[in-house]
């Protein structure tokens, strides 16, 4: 089943070129979907008409069956949680304050965080790996840190769907790891993911689909072990990529590199 689906949608901001021509995307239910594609690709601008923070030219995306248009903000912060890939903050937070963020599609305007409310926010920080941090200033953490505090906050809204913007980009080997894992861990608990990536092994690595982007356009979309291939990456990225396997797994690399 699909959580998310995608028929048509073309979009360009105002005054410039189109951006999305045509697009029709099938989002697995339950799955981690790669969004894979280079620079200027259209993913970002994608991921945010698929949040509705954009409107499409003409097109239609539809969420658990229903039209985007049918769902309220705080509805779709209940269904649908958002990792950007930066985000800045205007007011100092302890990482567990920043987290507790995550549930204010569950409470009025002037109300508190209960005792079930502190509870999620803790256990989403202990399923990211970072719970011995709870009690830290958001400022003091390093970029990695921060990036699972992030997705902290967004597995407090308890979303169906988790939305993630090169999650991976300016993460070191170590934090790229554990990031990768927990998306891998949330799929394994009926969370639907999607995650935004230039890097084919950011996508081998974990992603049970893939889809791949180019210019505005779907190129391939389908199972990783269909569309992870050396013939569609080099049509993608321009360049001459080959595919093969280290420790089970699929790992890209390119053919040529410029010559100093």
């Amino acid at each position: 089943m699909s959580a998310l689906s995608v028929r048509q949608v073309r979009y360009a901001y105002p005054g410039g070129p189109e951006r999305l021509a045509g697009i029709d995307l099938e989002l697995p239910e339950g799955q981690v979907t790669a969004l894979l594609g280079p620079n200027g690709a259209g993913k970002t601008t994608l991921l945010y008409l698929l949040l509705g923070w954009l409107q499409p030219a003409s097109g239609q995306i539809r969420l658990e069956q229903q039209p985007l248009a049918a769902f309220s903000r705080r509805a779709m912060a209940r269904i649908m949680g958002l990792v950007p890939q930066q985000e800045r903050t205007v007011f100092e937070f302890s990482v567990s304050d920043f987290v507790l963020l995550g549930r204010a599609a569950y409470l009025g305007l002037t109300e508190a965080p209960l005792g079930s409310d502190l509870t999620i926010a803790r256990q989403a920080l202990e399923e990211v790996g970072i719970g011995h941090l709870e009690r830290r200033m958001l400022s003091t953490l390093s970029g990695g840190e921060r990036q699972l505090a992030t997705i902290a906050r967004a597995l407090a809204q308890q979303p169906h769907i988790l939305l993630l913007d090169e999650p991976t980009a300016h993460l070191d080997l170590s934090h790229q790891g554990r990031l990768l894992q927990v998306l891998s861990d949330l799929a394994g608990h009926s969370v639907t993911v999607l995650f935004t990536t230039h890097d084919p092994n950011a996508a081998a690595s974990v992603a049970d689909y893939l889809v791949l982007m180019a210019q505005g356009q779907v190129k391939a979309a389908g199972p990783l072990s269909e569309v992870l291939n050396a013939e569609l990456l080099s049509e993608t990225y321009g360049v001459g990529i080959e595919v093969i396997r280290l420790a089970g797994r699929p790992y890209v690399r390119r053919l040529e590199w410029p010559r100093g």
